[in-house]
């Protein structure tokens, strides 16, 4: 018979041979089946008695998540019966669940990913995972399957804040942790600003409620029509912007990724940079607040990175429009590259492109225009589409 373990420690309990004289027993644990090695303190240990607890004792020292195998002998007249194995082994319980952080924000309309972070050493997919419980003490766990991450939704859609409890669950076992962790979502229902910056930290005024070093956790607060401020911050992985307005403030945004949905205005001398992969298309959705662009632009002759920022506060006279709306186009050195720009028809202000338009690219002291034979235009019934090939007028990514 075993009794429930804990974390660091299990009873054992037998009874007595139904034939024979009983001294007492003799009882070894060991973290192996063939018992080729032993526990100090519990090898061929005597009781007296039908039961033993084991747990420290001394510098002995009983582990989370942790099998244990156990035999038992009788002991009588100075003489000892052969071993009788128990069961295959009893496995500890583990450690109580830990949390990055006790408090998080959400959105109404958003739900909220909570990841553990321990118990350690251990933490992960073949030591642990995890359930999420609406009370302390009932049974209705909100994933009934455990894993290393619970989607945790505001109750009932209502602002305030909502208590969960955590608990860690062994792959080995299936044992739960004897004490549930608390976890409490706060939740608003209006949109918010956001900042994204490396150089925020916990030291930051706002830490982890509108101020973030990570975007991802930005968006778990982020409601929908958020304005996510960004500036000097690296992203890796795919962007999803759509139901948000991103901004890209004095300091350069760099993605390493793809991007989808949505658009990017930079308001200051930010720019959005993206990593140039020889024949792969980095696409640029940019806005100026008002109307909307998107270029594309695919390399063709080195890998490197590229940068587009909006300048919308210089014109050029005979210009389409004015004041126009001009790219600021940046590249690695010495890269070439198809440029497609999407100009949608509302944003011109006018019908139709004449066939003899000029482009321009800054080159370092005034804008020039693009010869008319590398551009190509396509006229769609909401948007033009121009085409730059070879184009390797950029200004110099630094």
């Amino acid at each position: 018979m075993i009794t429930e373990a804990t974390n660091n420690s299990f009873q054992i309990g037998w009874k007595n041979p139904s034939e024979g004289g009983v001294d007492g027993f003799e009882v070894t644990v060991s973290t192996t089946s063939n018992f080729l090695t032993h526990i100090d303190l519990y090898n061929n240990r005597y009781v007296d008695g039908n039961s033993l607890v084991i747990q420290n004792e001394d510098a002995t020292v009983f582990s989370p998540n942790t099998t244990y195998f156990y035999r038992i002998r009788t002991v009588f007249d100075d003489q000892t019966s052969d071993w009788l194995a128990g069961s295959s082994g009893v496995t500890t319980k583990p450690d109580n669940a830990s949390l990055a952080v006790e408090l998080g924000y959400v959105c109404l309309d958003n739900s909220y990913t909570l990841t553990p972070t321990g118990p350690s050493p251990g933490n992960g997919t073949e030591q642990h995972k995890f359930t999420v419980y609406k009370t302390e003490f009932d049974e209705d766990a909100i994933n009934e399957v455990a894993s290393l991450s619970i989607t945790l939704t505001p109750d009932d859609y209502e602002e305030g804040t909502t208590d969960f409890w955590v608990v860690a669950v062994s792959n080995k076992s299936g044992l739960q942790s004897d004490t549930r962790t608390k976890f409490t979502l706060s939740t608003a229902n209006s949109s918010a600003i956001v900042f994204v910056s490396d150089d925020i930290d916990e030291n930051t005024s706002g830490w982890q409620v509108t101020h973030f070093d990570n975007l991802n956790e930005a968006l778990d607060v982020a409601c929908i029509a958020a304005t996510i401020n960004i500036s000097n911050y690296t992203h890796t992985g795919n962007i999803d912007m759509t139901g948000y307005n991103y901004k890209v403030g004095d300091s350069d945004f760099f993605l390493n990724g793809e991007i989808s949905g949505g658009l990017i205005q930079t308001i200051g001398t930010g720019r959005l940079i993206q990593s140039a992969v020889q024949n792969q298309t980095r696409t640029f959705p940019v806005t100026d607040g008002t109307n909307n662009y998107t270029v594309s632009i695919t390399p063709g002759s080195k890998d490197g990175f590229f940068a587009v920022r909006l300048n919308a506060n210089k014109s050029v006279a005979g210009s389409l429009v004015n004041p126009f709306v001009f790219w600021d186009l940046y590249a690695s050195s010495n890269i070439d590259a198809t440029v497609i720009l999407i100009i949608e028809k509302s944003s011109l202000g006018i019908t139709e492109i004449p066939r003899n338009f000029l482009l321009r690219f800054w080159n370092g002291e005034r804008y020039v225009p693009i010869s008319q034979s590398k551009v190509s235009l396509n006229n769609f019934d909401e948007f033009y589409e121009i085409t730059i090939n070879e184009f390797s007028n950029f200004n110099v990514l630094d």
